[in-house]
C-alpha cells in the first residue's frame, strides 16, 4: 500500500512538478514507510508556498522530530498549533519534541493541556506517565498509565510499562497479574517475557520462603526464555535484555553462578545474532619493542559515582603509563568534574551517545590487548557490549560483585582479601585474586551537613546505630538481630534509610521489622527511624553523627563502610560465604581494626551490646580507626598484581 502510494505521488509530480498536494502526499507516504530523511525535503517544499494548511506544517514538524532535529521541530509544531489549537495529536507531538530537548516540564504541560480537552487521549496519557515516572512522581505516573491501559488494553508495551512501575513501587502482586494477562495475549512477546521474569526478583521479601519461591520462579521463567528461538529482531532482544537486568538477584544472598550463566548465554546469543562480525575474538595485536599495552576500560560511570571513586579513578591514576596506554570508553550519560578528570587521565577518551554497533566498531578498531569492563549489570550499553568479543582478552571486576555469566568474559578481577577459599566456583570467569582490595578507593570529598541527633530520634543517652544500606540488602532471616540488640540495650536506636513516603517497598520492610520486634515483645517504633533517601552531604552528616555502623548481613557495605571509616565510626560486620558478603571484613583488616569482625549472629548481637554500653571502648576504636585509615586510601598493594595480569594478558595466545 505504502509503496503504491509513493509511486502514485512520484508519477503525479513528474507530470506536475509544482503540485504541493502531491509533495505533501509523497512526504506522508515516505514517512509511513519510515523513510523520514527522504520525506523531509518534500514536506519542506510543500509548505513553502502561500496559504499552507496547518496539517502540512504540523507534518513537517513531526518529520523534523523523527529526523532527530527537535530544536527545529518545536517552532514548526508551535506554528501549526497557532493555526489549529484544537489539534490534540499535534500538541502531543509538541510534548514529545520538548521532552527530547530536555524541557520536561514544558512537555508535561503540553500533555496535560491535551488531556484537559480530551481525557481519553491514550498517547498523551502514556507520555505523561513516562515523564512523571522519570521525575519520581510515582503516584500520578501510575495513575496515568493505569488510565491508558484501561483504554488500550491491547497496547503491549504500555502494559509492560505499567507492570514495571507497579513492580518498582512494591505492588508486586498487581505487577504479576498484569504480566500474566499480557503473556496470555502475546505469549511470544520477548520483552514482556523478560520483564515478567526479572520482576520475579523483589526488593523486599516477607520471609525466606517467599524469597525461595521468587528465585525458583525466576529460574523457570529464565529457562523458558532460553528455550525460545532467536527473535527476528535480535538487536531489539539485546536491548531489552540489557535494559531489564537481573540486578536484584545478587541481593538474595546466594551463589548465582548457574542462573547468571543462563542469563549471560541469552545476552551473548542475542548480541551474536545482532552483530555477528563481533562474535569471534580479534587476533592478539602483538607487542613490539617499546610498545605500550593498550588497556581499554569500558564503563557507564566515568562520573561522580561509587564505581568511579572505588576503582576507576584509582586505576587511571595508578597504572604506569610508560607501560600501559589506557583507553576509556564512557557509555553513560551526563558529564561532571569527574568526567573531565577521567578525560585528562586517559590516553584516549571516547564518550557520547552512539549505537551499540558503532561502539563495538570503535573499540575493536583500537586494537586493544585487554578490555576491562569493571561492572556488568548496571549500565545497559556496557552490558550489551560485554556480550561481544572486542578484544583478545576481556575481564570484569566487582563493580557489580557477581559473575557476569557471559562466555565472552574471560577473567574476573577480584580482591584476594575478600574472596572465600572456594570463591573460584562462584564465577563462570577465571577468578584472578589481586592483592589488597584490588583497587584504591578515593575518600569522599563531600562536606558533611550538620545533623542534629535529636532530629534523628536519638537523645544524648541513646546509642545510634547507622543501618544505611539499600533495604534490599537486609534479608528476612536476619531481622531478629535488631530486636535482640534492643532487648538487651533499650537505648538502641536504629537509623535506616528506606524509600520515599508511600512506597510499598518501604512499608513492607517496616512491617517485617515490626514483626521481628513484636516477637520479642518490643515496639519497633520506639527503636527504629527511617530517613528516606538522603543527599550525599546529609548522608555524610548522619554517618558522622552515629555511634556505631551495623553492617548488613549477606551483602556487606563497601562504599558506606569506607565512609564510616573516613569518619572514624566503629563498624560491626559478619562476613559471609560470598565475596560481596566480605567487603567490610577486608576493609577493617586493611585499616588494622579487626576485633569488630564476628563469626555468628550471637557474636554480632553481643558485640553491638558491648559497644553500645562501653563508650570508652568506642572512643578507643575511633582513635585506632583514625590512626589506621590512611592505609585504606593509600593502599597500592594491588597495583603490581594488576599490572602483572595486564602484561600476561597481552601475551596470551588464543
Amino acid at each position: 500500500m505504502t509503496a503504491a502510494a509513493v509511486r502514485q505521488f512520484r508519477d503525479r509530480l513528474e507530470r506536475q512538478p509544482d503540485d504541493r498536494v502531491a509533495m505533501a502526499g509523497l512526504a506522508e507516504a515516505l514517512a509511513a514507510d519510515g523513510r523520514f530523511a527522504e520525506a523531509l525535503p518534500w514536506s519542506e517544499r510543500a509548505i513553502a508556498g502561500p496559504a499552507t494548511p496547518a496539517r502540512w506544517i504540523g507534518a513537517s514538524g513531526i518529520l523534523l522530530a523523527r529526523a532527530g532535529r527537535p530544536s527545529e521541530a518545536v517552532p514548526r509544531l508551535e506554528q501549526a498549533l497557532a493555526l489549529a489549537p484544537a489539534d490534540h495529536d499535534l500538541r502531543w507531538e509538541l510534548g514529545r519534541a520538548l521532552e527530547r530537548l530536555g524541557r520536561v516540564d514544558a512537555a508535561i504541560a503540553a500533555w496535560q493541556a491535551v488531556l484537559r480537552d480530551q481525557p481519553d487521549h491514550v498517547p498523551a496519557l502514556a507520555s505523561l506517565g513516562g515523564a512523571l515516572w522519570l521525575q519520581r512522581r510515582t503516584e500520578p505516573a501510575i495513575a496515568a498509565l493505569d488510565r491508558a491501559v484501561a483504554l488500550r488494553p491491547d497496547w503491549i508495551e504500555l502494559r509492560d510499562s505499567l507492570a514495571n512501575a507497579r513492580n518498582h513501587v512494591g505492588d508486586w502482586d498487581a505487577a504479576e497479574r498484569i504480566f500474566a494477562e499480557t503473556l496470555r495475549l502475546r505469549p511470544d512477546h520477548l520483552p514482556s517475557r523478560v520483564n515478567a521474569c526479572v520482576a520475579r526478583l523483589r526488593e523486599i521479601y516477607d520471609d525466606t520462603a517467599t524469597r525461595d519461591r521468587s528465585r525458583a520462579a525466576y529460574a523457570r521463567d529464565l529457562a523458558a526464555i532460553d528455550a525460545m528461538p532467536v527473535p527476528a529482531d535480535p538487536a531489539a532482544a539485546a536491548r531489552i535484555l540489557g535494559a531489564r537486568k537481573p540486578f536484584l538477584l545478587a541481593y538474595q544472598g546466594a551463589v548465582d553462578r548457574d542462573l547468571q550463566a543462563m542469563y549471560g548465554r541469552l545476552v551473548c546469543r542475542a548480541m551474536a545474532a545482532s552483530l555477528p562480525q563481533f562474535t569471534a575474538p580479534p587476533p592478539p595485536p602483538g607487542l613490539g619493542p617499546g610498545e605500550r599495552v593498550r588497556v581499554g576500560i569500558l564503563s557507564g560511570f566515568f562520573r561522580h559515582h561509587s564505581n568511579w571513586k572505588m576503582r576507576l579513578r584509582g586505576w587511571l591514576e595508578d597504572l604506569d603509563r610508560s607501560r600501559f596506554a589506557v583507553h576509556a570508553y564512557y557509555t553513560g550519560g551526563g558529564e561532571d568534574a569527574e568526567t573531565a578528570r577521567a578525560r585528562a587521565l586517559a590516553d584516549r577518551f571516547l564518550g557520547g551517545s552512539r549505537p551499540v554497533g558503532e561502539w563495538a566498531g570503535r573499540i575493536r578498531d583500537d586494537r586493544l590487548h585487554v578490555l576491562l569492563v569493571p561492572e556488568i549489570g548496571m549500565d545497559p550499553v556496557t552490558l550489551q557490549l560485554a556480550g561481544l568479543r572486542l578484544a583478545p582478552v576481556q575481564a570484569t571486576s566487582w563493580g557489580h560483585p557477581q559473575t557476569s555469566g557471559m562466555p565472552t568474559i574471560d577473567d574476573f578481577l577480584s580482591s584476594a582479601m575478600m574472596e572465600p577459599a572456594d570463591g573460584d566456583g562462584h564465577y563462570t570467569e577465571r577468578l584472578v585474586r589481586l592483592p589488597g582490595l584490588s583497587c584504591r578507593p578515593i575518600p569522599v570529598a563531600v562536606a558533611p551537613e550538620p545533623v542534629d541527633r535529636d532530629a534523628l530520634g536519638a537523645g544524648a543517652d541513646d546509642v545510634l546505630f547507622w543501618c544505611c544500606q539499600s533495604l534490599a540488602k537486609y534479608l528476612p532471616q536476619h531481622d531478629d538481630v535488631f530486636a535482640r540488640i534492643a532487648r538487651r540495650l533499650p537505648a538502641a536506636r536504629f537509623l535506616f534509610l528506606g524509600e520515599p513516603a508511600g512506597n510499598r517497598v518501604d512499608a513492607a520492610f517496616r512491617a517485617r521489622i515490626a514483626k521481628a520486634f513484636a516477637a520479642f515483645g518490643l515496639d519497633a517504633a520506639q527503636h527504629c527511624r527511617y530517613l528516606g533517601r538522603q543527599s550525599a552531604a546529609r548522608f555524610a552528616g548522619c554517618t558522622r553523627a552515629a555511634d556505631i555502623f551495623l553492617d548488613s548481613i549477606g551483602w556487606s557495605g563497601c562504599n558506606s563502610t569506607i565512609e564510616a571509616v573516613q569518619y572514624d565510626l566503629p563498624v560491626i560486620t559478619w562476613p559471609g560465604a560470598t565475596m560481596r558478603a566480605r567487603h567490610s571484613d577486608a576493609i577493617l583488616r586493611l585499616v588494622g581494626v579487626d576485633e569488630t569482625i564476628v563469626g555468628s549472629a550471637d557474636a554480632y548481637v553481643d558485640l553491638a551490646v558491648r559497644l553500645g554500653t562501653d563508650p570508652a571502648w568506642r572512643g578507643r576504636l575511633r582513635a585506632r580507626i583514625a590512626a589506621g585509615k590512611h592505609r585504606l586510601f593509600a593502599d597500592r598493594s594491588y597495583l603490581p598484581g594488576l599490572e602483572a595480569y595486564l602484561m600476561q594478558a597481552a601475551d596470551r595466545q588464543p
